[in-house]
């Protein structure tokens, strides 16, 4: 199973907030991207991903979504259609279906509460937990990603506060290059790199 997380900075943590405008909505357009980069292939979707999304904008950060794995419904295998929107009309429902202190599964597979990054990183297992860093060691040069967690920020990165915290914890970094690369850009290689090591497997 392939397992992400994914920090986002800004995006809105109230449903009434996402409207048209995905952009304005604390870029909730790039959290929808990383979603559909998660889950869907050409004329396929993938069932073996696990994906937990920490949105840390206004007006009730943090919220922690995750999406557990699962075989995703296709009206047809050969004409898929997974648009932003619709992927954000399914976040507007998991976040307006939050209840304060507890974890509630709003939509199936679709789970909402409030956590925060370092929350989400210790219920993972901090051993387990890797950052997407172009400092850190090359991909190429480690023989086993098995039982790994992917940690992606935004196009922000993160706070100070978390940075310090992560170093601190003692994450292990892993880089992909060294180009600094957009989130989903870097989870489209990622997810190369898996499928590349799987064929060979």
């Amino acid at each position: 199973m392939r397992e992400f997380i994914f920090y986002s900075g800004s995006a809105v943590t109230s449903g009434k907030m996402i409207g048209n405008d995905l952009m304005v909505a604390g870029r909730m357009d790039i959290v929808c991207n990383f979603i559909i980069n998660s889950f869907f292939v050409s004329h396929n979707s993938r069932d073996d991903v696990r994906l937990h999304l920490i949105f840390n904008g206004t007006p009730d950060h943090p919220k922690y979504i995750e999406i557990a794995p699962h075989k995703i419904a296709i009206p047809s295998a050969n004409n898929i259609d997974v648009a932003a929107k619709d992927v954000a009309g399914v976040l507007k429902k998991v976040l307006d279906g939050y209840v304060k202190d507890k974890r509630i599964e709003v939509l199936p597979n679709f789970f909402v509460e409030k956590k925060g990054l370092r929350e989400v990183i210790e219920k993972v297992g901090i051993e387990r937990v890797v950052l997407l860093d172009k400092k850190g060691e090359g991909i190429r040069d480690i023989e086993g990603l098995d039982n790994v967690v992917f940690l992606i920020g935004d196009q922000d990165g993160f706070p100070k506060y978390e940075e310090k915290w992560l170093k601190k914890a003692g994450i292990r970094r892993v880089s992909l290059g060294k180009k600094m690369y957009l989130a989903v850009q870097t989870l489209v290689i990622l997810q190369n790199e898996l499928d590349v090591r799987e064929a060979r497997d």
